[in-house]
């Protein structure tokens, strides 16, 4: 039986729906996990670094990406930070317009947004999907 890989979209679904506990009790693959662990261990290590946090946030430039591997690509911490912790509302307004000055100016980007959140609204709202 040929297993579909985990996707960062879905794997992030499924963290977040274990730290609500709406995971279901459904085992995972030896492959699964093995991708799922280190993705839990950022998210704790993001969880106690507000500085790092914010680091990523102010990392993400206004121009396009003008190399081969584009920012959202290469910087999944991003999408820990983004799906998992929240914007502060102290600091929504200033990471909103940061991520879509950029989303806007650098498509590549904006693809590799749009197919995260695609995944990640698969697993997590399913219910959304049709399913």
């Amino acid at each position: 039986m040929n297993e579909r890989k985990l996707s960062l979209g879905s794997a992030l679904a499924f963290i977040k729906k274990e730290d609500d506990g709406t995971a279901s009790e459904n085992r995972i693959s030896p492959a699964h996990e093995t991708y799922l662990q280190p993705l839990r261990e950022r998210h704790k290590f993001l969880t106690d670094s507000p500085q790092e946090v914010e680091r990523i946030w102010k990392s993400i430039h206004k121009k396009g990406c003008h190399r081969e591997k584009t920012f959202l690509a290469e910087n999944g911490d991003f999408f820990i930070v983004f799906l998992l912790l929240g914007i502060h509302a102290e600091q929504e307004e200033n990471h909103c317009k940061r991520l879509s000055e950029h989303l806007n100016n650098c498509y590549r980007c904006f693809e590799e947004y749009a197919d995260v959140m695609l995944d990640f609204i698969k697993g997590y709202y399913p219910e959304l999907m049709g399913k």
